[in-house]
């Protein structure tokens, strides 16, 4: 559906807690950043075509919203785009002892990453990983994209 509305879906996520949970989905354009009319639109019809299908039995919240600067990681091609950027990691099961990282994505191939930490390197495989977002860099410019309005110039 996302896709249909000319979005690249980014992912998605169910927090639950009691009695009322939270769906968050990510929404991405190649061209220019996500903005609130781009937000509500997707809202508005993933939100009408969830409330037909009744998937969600319980109280839900729906949230749309690009992936930002700490962008979550759901897909390979994902984890490609962000090779050697900051990640925090975690994995369902300890690897060799430990199951957080703070770590550069060093390499990424269609089994797994390799993280750098510490004078150390981690192989993960995409099905061990439990949730892994990107550590945004403040000390770099923002992308721009070829559609985004340019800048005011600083007075």
């Amino acid at each position: 559906m996302v896709e249909g509305l000319q979005y690249e879906f980014w992912g998605m996520e169910l927090v639950q807690s009691r009695g009322h949970s939270v769906l968050r989905i990510f929404i991405e354009l190649e061209l220019r950043h996500i903005n609130v009319d781009d937000c509500a639109k997707v809202s508005r019809a993933v939100g009408d075509a969830l409330d037909q299908a009744d998937l969600i039995s319980e109280d839900y919240h729906l949230e749309v919203s690009s992936p930002g600067m700490d962008c979550p990681l759901f897909y390979a091609s994902q984890y490609a785009r962000m090779k050697g950027c900051e990640l925090q990691l975690t994995t369902h099961l300890p690897i060799d002892g430990r199951k957080r990282y703070r770590a550069f994505l060093t390499d990424v191939s269609d089994e797994g990453i390799e993280l750098s930490f510490e004078n150390k390197t981690a192989r993960v495989r995409y099905g061990e990983i439990a949730k892994a977002h990107v550590i945004p860099d403040y000390s770099k410019p923002a992308p721009v994209r070829p559609m985004d309005p340019k800048p005011e110039p600083a007075e």
